[in-house]
């Protein structure tokens, strides 16, 4: 067996040009898979890790107001195992226009930030312990006097630490602010004694629980009254569902693309080492010859697949870890926040590892079982394809059309009937590569296009600010539409869904389209909603459905007379006139406005959480740079897996042919004709895989569109004819260079080594 591993080392450095493209199809397929999958899977467990060490609620139930008598209620209940009072109040950093969510609890049972500096929180200690990431950009120090205020309120606190807390993995602080601004929207802890220095309700307004599982509304309401408003659970929270989506959204990407990857690859590594045993026929022959027995013939090309895609996937995971995972990492660490992220490896990793080598092992094994069929005479002879006996290709049995093909046609479409399956996958190479580049490219370009479509054509305003004085609304003059905006629970065919609701003014600074682009009036309908949503929720035109507004207790029945095509926040909107019909009085709490500047709103006074369009297109472009983070590594891994694949597919359909090349130099062919036979091979495998790819790869895009984007934005599937076309150039170009890079080597051919095995 030692000499048989000297013999493997040997051919590896004879062959290395064959045994480099299994190893690199390895690398890439697992450094990209691995390199996203340690990213997604460490966020998850590093967030459990995280939700027990600040004992992260269960269930949240929030109120008007109540007595702390209650508690004692609220533990009798079945399943409640601890609860937490708590209150909470946005307050001002004085001096700056920075928002602070001031906090206040009995105890630490169901929320206990995590020291990150400073002194251990108290929950009945004098001072403030501020969220570490607001302190670091406002630069505020351990032992600072800051001042927050409320409604004219102001109260001074000495800083005692800096915490982060589970409940705040990803908060904006505004609807406005898409990704998180630590330096305008933070959270602090501070005693209920010196919250209600700010407060104007003195009593606990929010109840925190660790349950055995979910407290029914029913129970909770008998307890808490008619001061209840709503609860929740720990997966409607924003943090752990924002959380949540953007794992999801990492593994489906990697899952997705990598498919491709994947299968491609071991289409690649399957034909690499079919063609590699191919060429050791008669080496196979003469071991047989010899004495050496079939299962050590057998072992000894098995541990080539073996060492080639092991030593590839090992290469991928170090790597994966090294390079894709920080650079993906750095960017979604602007989006959630947590102590520690640690890279920890998922299994679907090594199980991929084990599948590819899996595969690589039983093309090895497939290819050396044919070669050990008959006696080692039969082996030697080397005879390849040349005994196969083909049937006349369907065209042929036309006299007409048969007549009418010039002879190098001929012998392709011959040749191709004697070689289906390397015909069948040649088309699926060149499609391979298609789906892959489109996919690639076409992902950012629908992102791009998207946000295009948002900013350029549905928002029609300048400048959004939220409106804390209405007294303040007059003095705009300037085009204005005034909004009322909140969050919503969404009722229908028995799911519930957390959604937008927005109730506007008809002034058009937010346009609605319905799917075929026409422009709807929001006062001719009852309620539109978004077509992602309805999609989701299979909610059709005339449907009603059961809306719940934040901070009402009653279920309002709501008919859907349209569906927009709007793309985000997805949810649900009615014209001012239809909410005053159904909800209520109308007060607004959104300002959008026209010819008017951001400082301009500042100095008029009462508007909060003001920004421009402008920068929200910065602050989505910023959250979309996570998606685009792994897009241009997977632009990157397709160009390399599009060359690797169609350079094999090249090299097997040479090698394969090699007997008919030195034929037809035997008989005469000229260098040029010979090439001209290869081209039009190249030629019609080319032309039917770029067809087929055409349709497979714009399907494929859809897909894949539709699964990562995110759940509060509806990206559509777009690319435009330029890049359509630098795929196919691309895939096109790469397939005839390395055609004609095969066909240059038929001078090379030696013929009398070629036709032996015919003797």
């Amino acid at each position: 067996m030692g000499y048989l591993i000297i013999k493997m080392l040997r051919d590896i450095k004879k062959y290395w040009m064959q045994f480099i493209s299994v190893f690199f199809m390895a690398l890439i397929s697992i450094m990209i898979f691995s390199g996203m999958a340690s990213v997604w899977n460490g966020a998850s467990i590093s967030a459990k890790n995280y939700s027990n060490r600040t004992n992260l609620a269960d269930q949240w139930v929030y109120t008007k107001g109540f007595n702390e008598n209650i508690k004692d209620e609220l533990k009798d209940i079945k399943g409640v195992r601890k609860v937490t009072l708590a209150s909470s109040l946005q307050t001002t950093l004085s001096g700056t226009e920075n928002n602070v969510k001031l906090n206040a609890m009995d105890n630490t049972d169901c929320l206990k930030p995590e020291l990150i500096e400073g002194e251990k929180y108290d929950v009945n200690s004098d001072g403030i312990w501020l969220d570490s990431k607001f302190a670091k950009k406002n630069k505020i120090k351990i032992g600072d006097e800051i001042s927050l205020e409320f409604k004219m309120k102001h109260q001074s606190f000495k800083v005692k630490g800096f915490v982060l807390d589970s409940e705040y993995i990803y908060y904006t602080g505004s609807f406005s602010e898409t990704i998180p601004n630590h330096k305008k929207y933070g959270y602090a802890f501070v005693s209920k004694e010196n919250f209600n220095k700010l407060s104007p309700y003195p009593f606990y307004t929010e109840i925190r629980l660790k349950t055995d599982s979910k407290i029914s509304e029913s129970k909770l309401k008998n307890v808490v009254g008619e001061s209840y408003i709503k609860t929740s659970t720990r997966e409607n929270l924003d943090s752990y569902n924002t959380l949540k989506k953007e794992t999801d959204q990492m593994k489906k990407m990697s899952v997705l693309f990598s498919m491709i990857f994947i299968l491609l690859s071991l289409l690649t590594m399957y034909t690499s080492m079919v063609r590699l045993i191919g060429k050791q026929k008669i080496i196979i022959g003469t071991m047989k010859a010899i004495g050496i027995n079939k299962s050590t013939i057998r072992l000894h090309y098995a541990f080539y697949g073996f060492f080639i895609s092991a030593s590839g996937s090992v290469v991928g995971l170090i790597l994966g870890r090294k390079v894709t995972s920080p650079s993906l990492l750095k960017v979604k660490q602007t989006v959630l926040t947590m102590p520690h992220w640690d890279l920890i490896q998922a299994h679907a990793s090594y199980l991929l590892i084990a599948l590819m080598i899996l595969i690589c092992m039983s093309a090895a094994l497939f290819a050396t079982n044919k070669a050990l069929k008959g006696m080692p005479a039969e082996t030697m002879r080397n005879a390849n394809n040349m005994d196969i006996v083909a049937k006349q290709p369907l065209i042929e049995k036309s006299n007409f059309i048969w007549s009418k093909i010039s002879y190098y046609w001929r012998w392709v479409l011959r040749d191709i009937s004697r070689n289906k399956i390397r015909f069948v996958m040649g088309i699926v190479g060149v499609m391979g590569g298609m789906v892959l580049l489109v996919a690639g490219l076409g992902i950012k370009q629908s992102i791009d296009y998207s946000n295009d479509y948002v900013f350029d054509k549905q928002y029609n305003y300048e400048v959004r600010a939220v409106i804390v004085d209405s007294r303040s609304i007059s003095k705009v003059n300037t085009e204005k539409q005034l909004n009322y905006e909140t969050e919503m629970d969404l009722k229908f065919g028995g799911q519930t869904k957390k959604e937008i609701f927005v109730a506007s003014e008809n002034k058009n600074l937010i346009r609605y389209e319905d799917m075929s682009g026409k422009l709807i009036n929001l006062d001719n309908e009852s309620a539109v909603i978004t077509h992602k949503l309805a999609t989701k929720l299979n909610i059709k035109k005339g449907d009603y459905v059961k809306i719940r507004l934040l901070g009402e207790n009653d279920w309002v029945n709501v008919k859907i007379s349209n569906i927009t095509k709007t793309l985000s926040p997805q949810g649900i909107a009615v014209s001012k006139k239809y909410y005053e019909e159904n909800f209520g009085k109308f007060n607004p709490n959104v300002i959008l406005a026209n010819n008017i500047s951001e400082d301009k709103l500042k100095d008029i006074g009462g508007f909060n959480s003001i920004i421009t369009k402008a920068r929200q297109r910065s602050n989505l472009d910023e959250l979309v740079e996570s998606v685009n983070s792994i897009v241009r590594l997977l632009i990157m891994a397709s160009f390399l897996l599009t060359i690797i694949i169609l350079y094999n597919l090249g090299t097997l359909n040479f090698i394969e042919k090699t007997r008919e090349y030195a034929t037809l130099k035997v008989l005469g062919f000229m260098q040029k004709e010979i090439r001209g036979i290869v081209i039009k091979d190249c030629i019609l495998v080319i032309a039917i895989g770029w067809i087929i790819g055409i349709f497979v790869s714009t399907a494929f895009l859809k897909v894949y569109v539709k699964i990562v984007c995110f759940d509060n934005f509806e990206w559509i599937a777009f690319i435009n004819f330029k890049l359509l076309a630098i795929c196919s150039l691309t895939v096109i170009a790469t397939s005839l260079i390395i055609n004609l890079i095969m066909s240059a080597k038929v001078r090379k051919i030696d013929m009398v080594e070629s036709l032996k095995s015919v003797e």
